[in-house]
């Protein structure tokens, strides 16, 4: 696994993202989440942000950039996945909440 590889599963990215987190490996913590931020997607956006929400890493960022510009097409696409991350990503429920409003995320 390096930096060429055109495709990693993201369950083997997080995994690599949060070893690299325990012991403080801050490159290794940016390549994982660039390989994440290269399968971020409308499809993907959700699911990612999920499980970097809080962190403040530059795919959390990346995420909230894709969602603000493509929100509607996205929360559309992903209604079947709204009950499951209201249950298991409150603090993202609620944030997507105020996206739509055009409240402050912060």
């Amino acid at each position: 696994w390096d930096a060429t590889s055109s495709h990693v599963e993201p369950d083997l990215a997080f995994n690599v993202r949060h070893l690299a987190k325990t012991f403080r490996l801050p490159r290794l913590m940016l390549l994982a989440e660039g390989h994440l931020q290269q399968q971020l997607s409308g499809q993907t956006v959700l699911n990612i942000l999920g499980r970097v929400i809080g962190s403040g890493s530059t795919l959390e960022k990346a995420c909230w950039s894709l969602l603000t510009l493509e929100r509607e097409a996205i929360l559309k696409q992903s209604q079947a996945q709204i009950e499951t991350i209201v249950k298991e990503h409150p603090e993202l429920a609620m944030k997507l909440i105020l996206l739509g409003t055009g409240a402050p995320l912060d």
